[in-house]
């Protein structure tokens, strides 16, 4: 199976000169060679991992499609556009060796192809849910800013060592209580009292604390 990722997303103009520019870093495996095709026709291969970033001609819906050749794996990826306004459609279901993510503004977001995700970061993210219960490797998740998800469920992640919340309307926290939890960050963000005094008791057992900021 060919590993690739496909973005589909809304542009925006913050300031009147500003272009629609699109940042994103991406880690491959070692040697492989992968290509980048920009929804307005444009593209470009690369070899090994490093940035890019793309300027297109208009505003409004744009798409990203990234795949690796031959027998490469992405094993990482990171966005960084700031002028990415919603992300539609993010689909790495055809990346199962993928280990990082972190994604703005994203709609939706599927993970559950995604078995040795390690690292998750969502900023400003819309959905309401976050399935996490096909991810059992994964080592730390940010939530930042994504104010509709009310309810994370972490039983299943008996990895999870680091756990940030900022800004995020997560009310309802589930742990295993064989969780490894140790670092957390809570800021601006109300769990409920049961959700609280357990994850209180988790890192007590643990040696761990919570704290306002990294």
């Amino acid at each position: 199976m060919k590993s690739e990722i496909y973005l589909n997303f809304d542009t925006v103009r913050y300031y009147l000169d500003d272009p629609s520019c699109y940042d994103f870093g991406l880690s491959v495996s070692e040697g492989c060679s992968w290509v980048v095709e920009w929804g307005d026709g444009a593209w470009n291969r690369h070899t090994g991992s490093q940035s890019e970033s793309h300027v297109f001609p208009d505003f409004g819906m744009q798409s990203i499609h990234i795949f690796a050749e031959d027998e490469g794996d992405i094993l990482g990826f990171e966005s960084r556009g700031i002028f990415c306004g919603q992300l539609k459609k993010v689909d790495i279901s055809r990346c199962p060796a993928l280990s990082y993510f972190k994604n703005w503004h994203a709609e939706n977001l599927d993970v559950s192809a995604n078995p040795h995700l390690k690292e998750l970061y969502c900023e400003h993210g819309t959905f309401d849910t976050l399935d996490l219960s096909g991810n059992p490797e994964l080592e730390k998740l940010t939530i930042s800013f994504c104010e509709n998800l009310k309810a994370l469920n972490l039983s299943k992640n008996l990895a999870l060592k680091e756990l940030e919340l900022t800004c995020a309307g997560v009310r309802r926290l589930g742990l295993h209580n064989r969780s490894v939890l140790h670092d957390v960050v809570l800021d601006n963000v109300e769990l409920d009292g049961r959700s609280m005094k357990y994850l209180h008791q988790v890192l007590e057992q643990n040696g761990g604390s919570i704290r306002k900021s990294w």
